[in-house]
This record gives structure tokens, sequence and C-alpha cells, in this order.
């Protein structure tokens, strides 16, 4: 499968959709057009209650303290130089994983 694109989409109501678009071929031969949409409701079915609010804590600490790299932000936690800090490595990884990549960063990062 040859990936196209892929972009983010979030609504007023806060549900934010993921979706990539590639190309494949089906069994006749022919290249067919492929819309994979996922939202953070359906993603959120792959976890716990618990894990959750874990992971809304873990993007809330990224934000406090200023949306940086990924690997800087986990390399923070790894260290332990967030003081007082209940965040893990895997907490935030599965606000990766439900959420995606934050939407401040996104904005920062394009011209």
């Amino acid at each position: 499968m040859d990936l196209i694109w892929s972009f983010f989409l979030r609504k007023m109501d806060y549900t934010i959709m993921t979706s990539t678009k590639a190309l494949r071929e089906n069994s006749n031969g022919q290249c067919e057009k492929t819309l994979i949409v996922n939202t953070v409701k359906d993603l959120k079915r792959n976890f716990t209650k618990g894990e959750i609010e874990k992971a809304d804590n873990a993007r809330r600490l990224y934000v406090i303290v200023g949306r940086p790299s990924q690997r800087n932000f986990e390399d923070m936690i790894r260290r332990g130089k967030l003081v007082n800090n209940t965040v893990t490595i895997q907490y935030y990884r599965n606000a990766l994983q439900i959420y995606g990549e934050d939407l401040g960063v996104l904005k920062g990062k394009t011209i």
C-alpha cells in the first residue's frame, strides 16, 4: 500500500479525526483509493478509563512544560527532571496514540 497523504481534522466538539488516503491494488489488479478515518472516540475504545485519564494528565503536563519535542519530553520524564510527576512515558505514548500529535505543535511548525 502506497501512502499518498494524511491529515488531522478538529471539530468544534473536540473530536479529532485522523485520515490516511492510500492507493492499493484490488484482487483484479486495479488500483483502488482508500480513505481510513479514525476518531478519538474510536481510538479510546482500546484503553481503559484509568489509562485514558492518565493519558489526559500526560497531555496536560506536556502543554504545561511548553510542548517540547517527543524525544525531549520523554527524556524529562525518564531522568526525573519534572518534580512531583506521576506521568510515565507509557502514559504519554498512550496520549499520542489516542489524540495524535499536539495541535499547537503542528501549528507552530508550519509556515
